[in-house]
């Protein structure tokens, strides 16, 4: 193989990595926060897709205006879950071990509704659209154009992830919830209002994956 093939080769497996990055960014926050293992992850990635997909499809959004409104609605979306079903399960588990358990359970119910509410509102058929489908050439390779675009918001969303935990009051106390919820608790920091919105911001960035 030739230096250019190699190089491509290795700027498509970076591309790649970058898109799954996305997709974990939310489940990381999920799960290094509140130890929930939040595999319906992946069903509510696919109702953003669903929401770009209709909105494109219906009333000709452009896909990038749907980023918003997508995170928007999942994000609010996953503040009402944790309202309803994981705020108990933190109140009523005697330790993180049986609250684990007891979230994967409740992950898999909600794994089990979100499948079966797409297949009720959308069916069981293949849904896509052409966006930015032309390959861009950089040097000697050559790159499809929407791969090149969801790198490029990965980079965005975990910058301002990082700046978010990293240079806010917020991110001060996520990071320190993390690091001891009982010590973020003796020091002030209102987990009951935490939890929520970060299980929020969490399906809010698997509306933007998809």
């Amino acid at each position: 193989m030739s230096i250019s093939a190699w190089l491509e080769l290795l700027a498509s497996g970076l591309i790649t990595g970058g898109i799954y990055a996305l997709v974990a960014l939310g489940l990381n926050l999920q799960y290094g926060l509140m130890r929930i293992l939040n595999i319906a992850h992946g069903e509510f990635l696919m109702l953003g897709a669903y929401l770009t997909w209709s909105a494109q499809s219906s009333l000709g959004a452009h896909p990038l205006l749907m980023i918003p409104v997508s995170f928007g609605a999942l994000m609010l979306l996953g503040w009402v879950i944790h309202r309803l079903c994981f705020k108990r399960l933190t109140e009523t588990s005697p330790n993180i071990d049986i609250f684990e358990a007891r979230g994967l359970m409740v992950a898999f119910g909600l794994l089990f509704l979100v499948q079966n509410f797409a297949s009720w509102m959308w069916g069981g058929d293949l849904r896509g659209y052409d966006f930015m489908t032309d390959p861009v050439k950089l040097g000697d390779a050559q790159f499809a154009g929407n791969k090149l675009l969801v790198f490029v918001l990965a980079l965005v969303f975990a910058g301002a992830l990082m700046a978010l935990l990293r240079m806010t009051l917020l991110g001060k106390g996520v990071r320190a919830l993390i690091q001891s919820p009982v010590g973020a608790q003796l020091v002030g920091i209102d987990t009951r209002r935490l939890h929520p919105l970060m299980f929020g911001i969490g399906l809010g960035l698997s509306g933007v994956a998809g």
